[in-house]
């Protein structure tokens, strides 16, 4: 035989595609092509597997070797092919006759001149890439096993055939060495995540200015309401903005799916693999390109980064506004639309916006005696961030500097890592609250079960809002001068408050309990 194929997978920007690797071998001078737009690191494939070959013990032929990659019209890079180009010459040269089994598995690993396999670049891209182009065989070097089995979601149906160098890779395939698959473990996933929580909420002091905090940020995560944070510098917001996830739901199988095809856009981002919902942190120097998506060719933004997790915008009001109304149509939407001349494309961005700030521009607003601004100077400050998207923020939470007394009890070490501190058990009551949630989607037939995105014809109803309650959403509405939008973010809060403490019915106390929470200018 002097030809032979096998299936690849190719990757041009930040898109992975299937496609597919040929070799012939023709009569001639030795020489080595290629065809297909080989990049710089294919083009030394050559030194690499005439090394690896004579340290095997295997023959390189002595012929003209023709290497094609298809589709040949895309650009295409990487030494990750190295061992699936030497078991194509194998076969081609009549050298190896691959087992049924493997025929159309996808081979990974580059050589080095000693026929050892090396550890892959971006080794979880590659997998979730796999998994999404339909492949079902990997064979990955020995290396890269550990990684790429901790990416492996439970009920992923890949398997994994690790091999050691060129030499094991020949064996496995021409059935001369049993050896038998690795699966995704559903119990060691678990373990991760709960050991990834355990990490985020074990490290909070116990002390009443953080635990008030929390508390927000359990009702923010479990109703899934955009939140702003505002606190003097070092008070502690981004610090406790980052332990959001934690009380978030870990993803689902078809939320973890989602995120497996974005992440080839962010090979950077590990998060994106975790289990637990993505945090995302945006800089206001961010290009709008880079926060919403676009370029050419059109690549994915931070909120699709963020997307089924959390998207946060620390020092809101130095971005200008400009980019904050970007954000209008995801929020809306929980998508993207980007175009770049003929080119389209939709891209999600469901996430949950969470946003910290100073209230003022010395930042000691909330401090009492200390703050050194007008009040326009406030006004001014805070008018940096538009109507729009302000109206959009159901809950407003302030982060206190620490009292001298509770200094004290942080330096003598109060963080509390059994699971009868309060980040525990406000972690069981968004579990509660998540679970009613769910309940109420299926009996009314919503197609959103987070109370902070449910739009309702007949709210009163849905959330089971009794009398008392109802007259006082009135007449705190009135005298906020709330918004269609604000009335139904109040209740919205109100309804989350309620399920976190598994009531049926939302009542005066959550509705009060809610107002406390009120995007409201500190100087209205």
């Amino acid at each position: 035989m002097s030809y032979a194929s096998l299936p690849s997978l190719f990757r041009q920007g930040r898109e992975n595609y299937r496609g597919q690797l040929e070799v012939q071998l023709l009569r001639g001078l030795p020489s080595f092509d290629l065809s297909g737009l080989a990049g710089a690191a294919l083009k030394e494939a050559p030194a690499r597997l005439r090394a690896a070959f004579a340290q095997t013990g295997l023959d390189f032929p002595r012929q003209r070797i023709l290497l094609s990659f298809l589709p040949a019209s895309r650009p295409k890079d990487g030494s990750h092919y190295d061992l699936a180009i030497a078991v194509l010459i194998l076969k081609a040269s009549g050298q190896l006759v691959i087992s049924k089994k493997f025929q159309q598995a996808l081979i990974l690993g580059e050589l080095a001149f000693s026929g050892e396999l090396q550890a892959l670049d971006r080794a979880k891209s590659l997998l979730q890439a796999a998994e999404l182009n339909g492949f079902k065989d990997l064979i990955v070097p020995e290396k890269s096993l550990a990684e790429l089995h901790r990416s492996l979601s439970r009920e992923s149906k890949l398997r994994l055939w690790p091999v050691k160098d060129l030499a094991a890779c020949l064996d496995l395939l021409a059935g001369y060495r049993q050896a038998e698959p690795q699966y995704g473990s559903k119990s060691s996933r678990e373990e991760r995540l709960k050991k990834l929580r355990a990490e985020q909420l074990s490290g909070i002091a116990e002390i009443p200015s953080q635990s008030s905090m929390l508390r927000a940020l359990a009702i923010a995560a479990a109703g899934w309401h955009p939140t702003l944070i505002l606190g003097a510098p070092g008070s502690g917001k981004t610090y406790l903005a980052e332990r959001i996830t934690a009380f978030m739901s870990p993803l689902s199988e078809q939320e973890a799916r989602e995120l497996s095809a974005l992440a080839s856009y962010f090979p950077e981002k590990q998060e994106l693999s975790q289990g637990l919902p993505p945090f995302i942190t945006c800089h206001h120097s961010v290009s709008p390109a880079a926060l919403i998506g676009g370029g050419t060719p059109i690549h994915a933004g931070l909120i699709s980064a963020a997307h089924r997790g959390v998207l946060f915008l620390d020092e809101l009001t130095e971005f200008p506004k400009a980019k904050l109304d970007l954000l209008r149509q995801a929020l809306t939407d929980a998508y993207v639309d980007l175009a770049r001349g003929e080119e389209r494309l939709r891209l999600p961005a469901d996430f949950l916006l969470l946003a910290a700030a100073n209230p003022c521009p010395c930042g000691y607003y909330l401090e009492a005696g200390k703050c050194l601004c007008t009040t326009q100077q406030v006004e001014r400050y805070l008018s940096k961030i538009s109507g729009p998207l302000w109206d959009r923020f159901q809950l407003m939470v302030t982060a206190q500097s620490l009292a001298e007394a509770e200094f004290s009890q942080l330096l003598k070490g109060s963080s509390v890592k059994s699971e009868e501190s309060t980040a525990f058990k406000l972690l069981e009551q968004v579990k509660t609250a998540s679970a009613m949630q769910a309940e109420r989607a299926d009996k009314y037939a919503l197609a959103e079960k987070r109370n902070g995105r449910v739009s309702l014809a007949n709210p009163a109803k849905v959330f089971a809002v009794d009398r008392l309650a109802e007259k006082s959403l009135v007449k705190i509405a009135e005298h906020y001068s709330l918004s269609a939008r604000g009335l139904q973010n109040l209740l919205a809060v109100a309804r989350t408050i309620a399920d976190l403490e598994a009531k049926e019915q939302v009542s005066e106390a959550e509705v009060l309990a809610a107002a406390t929470y009120l995007p409201i200018r500190q100087n209205s």
